[in-house]
Order: structure tokens, then C-alpha cells, then sequence
């Protein structure tokens, strides 16, 4: 099987260079290094879907098409809810940041926008909503940034989930919690960042600690994942 383990390392690397430049030459603050790292919480449910689909795809040669309903709500239901609890950090992360912020991303999140007959789909909107006042705020260099981190982690789906054989083993409803733990992990180190950097005002040494910090834990999660598969 091809290794492409040293690709993760290259592009966990190349994920921070824009926010430590941003930080270092461009002034960046911690509102834009908080909801770039917050962004990466959107990729994570994208590749978990993937995954999800993957194993569905599976079923159904195993026992046929009638599992595709199913399949579909459980689906449904985990980007309701994933997509919610992201949509609900990222509002808190946008107004905790919100102290001094200038732009187009500067603003509160309107609710008066959001379409309540909707139902559970609601939080679907919302997340839709902060999506876009989070990119909104970012600069444009962070786009890198964000095309690395989706990069990186489609190369971990390719490489652990596929190439191994997990999407033929892996349980299905299982899936839809297994992002869960690593993502309260990253909300916590988020907020801690945020909290930490307003309280020094924005101070250059802090935000590059934080950009370092998540370097490790990408480091942390590839290697051990290397060490799982035994490679």
C-alpha cells in the first residue's frame, strides 16, 4: 500500500505557514486565527460524510438497496446535528471576537434572518450563516491555509479510511459520533486561544503559539495514526 503519510506532514506544515506570516508580517489578529482553525471543524463533518457515504456504498452491495433510506437519514441527521453544535461555537467564537473587529465579517450574526418554520433544518441555516461571516472576516491569504487543511485531511480519509480497508469494517452509526471527540478537543483549544489572546490584546507572541500549538496536535493525530496502521 502507498504511503502518503510524508504528504500530511507536508501539508500540516504548509496549513500554518499563512497564519504565522499573517501573524508575523501582516498583522493578523486572534479573531481571523481563531475562525480560520474554526473553519477546520466544517472540513472534519465534509470528510466524516465521505466516510459515512463510503460504508454506505459498502451496505448496500452487502444487503441491498433498501438500506440507502437509512443511510441517508442517518446522514441527514448527523449533518443536523454535527452541522448545529459547530453553528452554535461559531456564533460564540464570532461575538467573543468581536471587540475591535473592522470589515466585512465585523458584524454580529443576524437572526433575524433565520427562517424558524424550517424546523431542525434551522440549524442547518445558522451554520450556512457563520460560515459565511467567518470567511467573510478571514483574509484572503488564509484561503491556502484552508485548501491545505482540506487537503490534509482528505489524504488521512484516502490513506486510513480507504486504502486500509475501514470503510468495510467500520460500523456505521458509529461514524456519525466518531468526530465528536477530537472536534470538543479542537472547540476547547479554540476558545482558550481566543480568551488567551484578547486578554494579552492580541499580542503577536501568544497568537504564534497558538498557530504552533495546532501544528503539534496535527502532528500529534498523523503520527498516531501512522503508528496504528503500522506505517
Amino acid at each position: 500500500m502507498m504511503n502518503w503519510r510524508w504528504a500530511q506532514y507536508f501539508l500540516a506544515v504548509a496549513a500554518a505557514v499563512a497564519p504565522l506570516l499573517g501573524v508575523f508580517f501582516w498583522g493578523w489578529n486572534a479573531r481571523e486565527v481563531v475562525l480560520l482553525y474554526w473553519i477546520e471543524n466544517i472540513i472534519i463533518g465534509f470528510w466524516q460524510l465521505m466516510k459515512m457515504g463510503a460504508v454506505g456504498v459498502g451496505k448496500v452491495k452487502d444487503v441491498g438497496w433498501f438500506f440507502v433510506p437509512g443511510m441517508l437519514f442517518t446522514m441527514a441527521f448527523f449533518t443536523i446535528h454535527y452541522g448545529g453544535f459547530c453553528a452554535g461555537h461559531g456564533v460564540f467564537v464570532l461575538e467573543m471576537t468581536n471587540s475591535g473587529a473592522t470589515g466585512s465579517g465585523a458584524e454580529g450574526i443576524d437572526m433575524k434572518g433565520l427562517k424558524f418554520y424550517l424546523g431542525p433544518l434551522l440549524f442547518v441555516q445558522l451554520l450556512f450563516m457563520v460560515v459565511g461571516q467567518a470567511w467573510a472576516a478571514l483574509p484572503v491569504a488564509s484561503i491556502w491555509s484552508v485548501a491545505a487543511i482540506f487537503a490534509m485531511r482528505g489524504l488521512g480519509f484516502v490513506q486510513d479510511f480507504i486504502l486500509t480497508g475501514d470503510w468495510k469494517r467500520a460500523e456505521f452509526q458509529k461514524l456519525m459520533f466518531e468526530p465528536y471527540k477530537n472536534i470538543i478537543a479542537l472547540h476547547v483549544a479554540i476558545v482558550f486561544g481566543a480568551g488567551l489572546t484578547l486578554a494579552f490584546k492580541g499580542a503577536w507572541p501568544v497568537l504564534a503559539i497558538i498557530v504552533v500549538g495546532k501544528l503539534v496536535m496535527d502532528f500529534t493525530q498523523i503520527r498516531k495514526q501512522e503508528i496504528e496502521q503500522g506505517n
